[in-house]
């Protein structure tokens, strides 16, 4: 944070993370700022219950590895009646822990896409997937589960 006020003083730089007591108070600051106002929000603090439609860019500095996290974090400001463009950034340096998290991410979301992808309806996956089990195995095939199952296993 130092940094930012050093580099930008007339800019106003609010701050937001899990030890914040007040939660309500920076938010509302940020929100209320006339003119470029920044707010510093760690994923832990904006999980819940922050919204922030007078942000228009979103930087993601320290990757999380649980994708939704920061999806959530950058729907803080996508909200209802929100007509500005929002741009979001993420940063990574190469070669470190968080390139090694982007990297696994990507490969999460391959593999979901691979298998939930190919499945029009999320609301029909029994037909795809008969039990729990089978779609977390991802051994078992519908038919070959629908034959067990017609056995007695």
């Amino acid at each position: 944070k130092s940094g930012l006020v050093s580099r930008f003083p007339d800019t106003p730089v609010y701050e937001l993370t899990g030890d914040t007591k007040e939660r309500g108070g920076p938010v509302s600051d940020f929100q209320k700022a006339r003119g470029a106002a920044i707010i510093l929000v760690s994923l832990r603090a904006g999980g819940t219950g922050v919204t922030l439609t007078a942000g228009d860019y979103v930087f993601l500095l320290d990757p999380w590895w649980n994708p939704a996290v920061e999806a959530q974090a950058v729907d803080r400001v996508h909200r209802i009646g929100r007509e500005k463009t929002v741009f979001v950034y993420r940063m990574t340096a190469t070669d470190t822990v968080e390139d090694r998290i982007a990297r696994l991410k990507d490969a999460k979301r391959e593999l979901f896409d691979r298998i939930v992808g190919e499945i029009p309806d999320l609301s029909d996956w029994k037909a795809h997937f008969p039990t729990l089990e089978s779609l977390i195995a991802l051994s078992e095939t519908p038919d070959s589960a629908s034959s067990s199952e017609a056995d007695g296993e």
